[in-house]
């Protein structure tokens, strides 16, 4: 703060301070109560007879406005820094200078007096010692974290922390900042919860007040009243007994403060970090307080000198009263001056200002009337658009009423249409059904003409069975009188015994033995694995008539060409070998349409391949022929073939394929078997193998091991096959090595797991 005192003498100066030799400086809370008071001495600006003033720099202690309470309670002191400058600028009339030899004379008597009352003496020498006892201190202080300990409160949504210590010099509550959120179990980071204080204070001052008054810190609830929800008092002896460091002097303390709440039950735990430095002995001088102000104050007698001092005083006094009430009348001058400048000045930015106003109000009209302008035009122009509205509305009802009317004469002419149309189809039903009565009096007639048939195929059978009896007796005959070397193949030849049957020629083989049709299994030939391959979904007459073909024959064509869309269109003309090959009256069988359309679909989410397999006498090969890349249907287009080879099938599907057959010999009945042939290998095969034992565990692991190496999956059934172990021993052993499979697609089979999976490359490719 600072404050002009205006004065052209330097003596005129020091005799006012002589006057006022205090300034008292009050501390208040934010509700402007009294808390404290301290009291400066001026007295040495008055000594000082240098051009320049020095300041006045200290601490001093601050001292609370109840006199009951003692001195020696531990109050903080507040260090002050004062100065007086000269201002050369000023023109003003010098006062008459006085002499002030006796003025010294009145500081003397007050200095080394004492207040006398209830309350305690400060007397100099105890003025000095605490001079010599004053430290610099700087204790910090930081909040960390708040982590919510009651499970009973779910959450506060809006929480502040608040704390104040009157000792370290700051009277107003410290608070953080923003507001935070708090969760049960959760914790939760304080933001701005460092604070530091520096002040000067002697080290049983410090203990004591450290000792007897804790630091509180209150958690206040932002709601619409901001209540207090707990309190968290924090002990700062703590920090004394710590050790400081040697080569900074400071002692650092990490703790945890629990928060009570009115019942005194832990609500929440803060984290806390204390920090104090000691900077050591201050060098600002311990000033005159209040207790040698009072002392000037409650003097009872002065001497002679001084009432003559005081006389010369008052008329100093007068004289500077005049003198200041010429500087207030040109003070007010000058001010009347400045304020008629300032009224000048305001009019001028008032006119322009409302000129300013006008003609954005003039602009505004003429906006205004543009937009009445525009706006009486729009209304004409809906007007307009709304009685057109009205008339296209009017023929839009004329002609939903014509159309109705249409509507209904198009009903009636279709229910007539209809019922004509129905007459016509029920007349042409009667005679179809006629011409199917008369089809099936036909089917009829020809069904008896083939069962006379079939009894005649059936006894020229029977004649040519008798003869083959006949000839295989012969042959018997034959082979007793004959060499004794077997034969492998003989021919026979029978003369007709009648006129009506035909020769027939007997060829007898011998089968080779089971090792001759043992083969090597071969591997997957993979050379044709690169080639694409269109897989045809084809009609079955052309399948049919692709078997019978002949190797290496042509079977077709196919024609691509770009379609209108953009897309490419497939035709396949089936080639005329297929189509006449078999047209014969001898087959009956309809001519197949050549011309098909291929209908192409993506196989984009689908991977299929095509294989071969070629069996020969020693081995069989498994070969991959290509990885289909297109797939496509094969669909014939609608002519005149097409029809008629669809009704011939209609025909032949409508004949019955169960016919009644005429017997004209007693049927043979067989006579049961007990035991069949299978059965009695099965047997005997039971019998050599044996009963199955229990082997040796790590003999089955090994059998299941290497089993387990040529397949990934087996049925229970097959391992015990392979290992010849009844099922319950295992399933003990298959428990501990494999995984059985419950799901599709390997269901009820079982899997190796994966620490027993060591399979061959062969195997895995």
């Amino acid at each position: 703060m600072a404050f002009n005192i205006l004065s052209a003498d330097r003596n005129t100066l020091s005799v006012y301070f002589q006057l006022h030799q205090t300034i008292e400086m009050q501390f208040c809370d934010h509700s402007d109560v009294l808390l404290g008071f301290v009291a400066i001495s001026l007295s040495q600006f008055v000594n000082q007879t240098q051009t320049a003033f020095k300041p006045i720099e200290g601490s001093f202690m601050l001292l609370p406005d109840n006199e009951t309470i003692d001195i020696s309670d531990p109050f903080p002191i507040v260090g002050v820094s004062i100065e007086l400058r000269s201002d050369d600028k000023m023109d003003l009339q010098k006062p008459v200078a006085i002499e002030t030899q006796h003025l010294n004379e009145l500081k003397s008597p007050l200095t080394n007096r004492t207040k006398d009352g209830n309350n305690s003496k400060l007397k100099p020498n105890d003025k000095e010692s605490i001079e010599s006892d004053l430290n610099h201190y700087c204790f910090a202080i930081d909040l960390r974290n708040i982590r919510v300990i009651d499970s009973s409160i779910p959450q506060i949504n809006s929480c502040y922390l608040q704390f104040m210590y009157a000792f370290f010099g700051h009277t107003e509550s410290i608070k953080t900042f923003p507001s935070i959120k708090l969760l049960a179990d959760e914790e939760v980071v304080i933001p701005h919860g460092f604070c530091a204080f520096n002040f000067a204070t002697t080290q049983l001052k410090l203990e004591k007040t450290f000792k007897e008054i804790p630091l509180i810190i209150e958690m206040i609830e932002e709601t619409s009243i901001h209540t207090i929800t707990g309190v968290a008092k924090v002990d700062l002896s703590t920090i004394l007994r710590v050790k400081p460091n040697k080569a900074e002097a400071k002692q650092a303390v990490n703790t945890s403060v629990p928060v009570l709440n009115e019942q005194n039950k832990p609500l929440a735990q803060i984290q806390i970090i204390m920090f104090l430095q000691n900077y050591g002995k201050t060098k600002i001088p311990l000033l005159p307080n209040l207790q040698d102000v009072s002392a000037m104050r409650d003097m009872d007698s002065m001497d002679g000198n001084t009432s003559q001092t005081l006389h010369f005083l008052d008329d100093l006094m007068t004289e500077t009263a005049l003198e200041i009430e010429l500087w207030k009348e040109k003070q007010l001058i000058l001010f009347r001056e400045r304020l008629k400048q300032n009224e000048t000045q305001f009019l001028k930015e008032l006119s322009e200002k409302q000129s300013q106003k006008e003609e954005e109000v003039k602009r505004k009209l003429d906006d205004l009337t543009q937009l009445e302008s525009k706006l009486l035009k729009s209304l004409e122009e809906m007007n307009a658009r709304e009685n057109d509205i009205i008339l296209k509305e009017n023929e839009i009802e004329f002609k939903q009423k014509e159309i109705n009317l249409r509507y209904e004469t198009l009903n009636d002419e279709i229910s007539g249409v209809l019922s004509e149309l129905k007459d016509d189809y029920e007349q042409r039903i009667s005679y179809e059904k006629n011409k199917l009565k008369d089809v099936e009096s036909e089917k009829c007639r020809f069904q008896e003409r083939v069962y006379s048939l079939e009894r005649k195929v059936k006894e020229k059978e029977n004649i040519i069975k008798e003869l083959e009896e006949k000839i295989k007796e012969r042959k018997t005959s034959e082979t007793r009188i004959g060499s004794k070397e077997p034969k492998t193949t003989t021919s026979v030849k029978t003369g007709p015994k009648n006129a009506n049957t035909t020769p027939k020629a007997i060829l007898v083989t011998r089968e080779p033995s089971l090792s001759s049709k043992e083969g090597k299994e071969g591997g997957l030939d993979c050379t044709n694995a690169s080639r694409g391959v269109w897989l045809v979904k084809v009609p079955k007459y052309m399948n049919s008539r692709w078997q019978r073909a002949s190797p290496m024959t042509e079977i077709g064509r196919l024609h691509i060409t770009k379609g209108s869309n953009g897309k490419p269109e497939i035709l396949f003309n089936l080639s005329q070998e297929l189509t006449k090959s078999e047209t014969n009256e001898a087959t009956k069988e309809a001519l197949i349409p050549t011309e098909h359309q291929f209908a192409i679909s993506d196989i984009k989410y689908q991977t299929l391949a095509v294989f071969s397999q070629k069996s020969d006498d020693s081995c069989s090969v498994l070969a991959l022929e290509g990885n289909v890349v297109q797939k496509g249907e094969c669909r014939p287009i609608g002519n005149d073939n097409y029809m008629n080879l669809k009704k011939e099938t209609i025909r032949q599907a409508s004949q019955p394929t169960r016919t009644v057959q005429q017997l004209d010999k007693a049927v043979v009945n067989y006579k049961p078997i007990a035991a069949h042939k299978s059965e009695l290998d099965f047997e005997s095969k039971k019998k050599s193998e044996g009963k199955k034992s229990r082997e040796d565990k790590d003999k089955v692991q090994d059998v299941l091991f290497s089993a387990f190496e040529k397949h990934q999956y087996y049925n229970i059934k097959d391992l015990e096959r392979i290992t010849r172990q009844p099922i319950p021993y295992l399933k003990e052993i298959l428990k501990e090595i494999c995984h059985y499979n419950a799901k599709n697609p390997h269901k009820n089979m079982w899997e190796l797991k994966p620490e027993f999976r060591h399979y061959n490359k062969q195997n895995q490719s």
